[in-house]
């Protein structure tokens, strides 16, 4: 894990500014969404509305506001509604974390 995520196995903040991976959950996360949007490294077509996991970019705002929010920490939505393991949401955290909702890992 990178060290500026975690100190002594611990977690401090979620990372940002990182590549969507290509492979596992995130690689289900294609059509964008401005529920959970991720940063481009160049500017999209015209539609803008491919996600390209490998490419595209995680950054503070795929999941904060950046001046309100009617949610604790400036989330773009309710964190006590995420509910992995819960069923078929696919809302929120698990725009992105497509395995969690379901799987409950």
């Amino acid at each position: 894990m990178d060290s500026a995520i975690s100190s002594g196995g611990d977690w401090i903040r979620h990372p940002s500014d990182k590549v969507l991976p290509s492979s596992g959950e995130y690689a289900s996360y294609t059509t964008y969404s401005v529920e959970a949007p991720v940063g481009r490294t160049t500017v999209p077509d015209a539609m803008g509305n491919t996600v390209t996991p490998g490419t595209d970019v995680v950054t503070c705002l795929s999941c904060h506001v950046a001046h309100a929010s009617d949610y604790p920490d400036l989330l773009r939505w309710d964190y006590s509604t995420m509910n992995a393991g819960g069923g078929e949401n696919t809302s929120g955290c698990f725009v992105c974390h497509t395995e969690k909702d379901t799987s409950g890992s």
